[in-house]
């Protein structure tokens, strides 16, 4: 990817959050696409949350879930309404 579109994405990227953020849309546990914040703090978190859960004798059940290929298979035209239902 060309410099142009790396800077483009990083400040598109950035007025979407902060966007996003200002209407209280994002779970305070999102990790993805956040400053310190990435899939291995969201490992960490997940653990100390089984670790405890199970301390404390309850009953944990974990469930992972692949989205890598989510974005190649959504209508486009539902992603544009939503994005825009939420002012984008």
């Amino acid at each position: 990817m060309c410099v142009i579109s790396k800077v483009m994405k990083r400040i598109m990227s950035r007025k979407v959050c902060d966007h996003l953020r200002l209407i209280n849309i994002l779970s305070p546990d999102q990790h993805g696409f956040f400053s310190k914040r990435s899939t291995c703090t969201n490992l960490l978190k997940c653990y100390n949350d089984w670790l405890l859960s199970i301390q404390s004798r309850k009953q944990t059940t974990v469930i992972y879930v692949n989205f890598s290929k989510a974005f190649d298979v959504v209508s486009h035209a539902k992603l544009f309404t939503r994005l825009h239902s939420y002012g984008i």
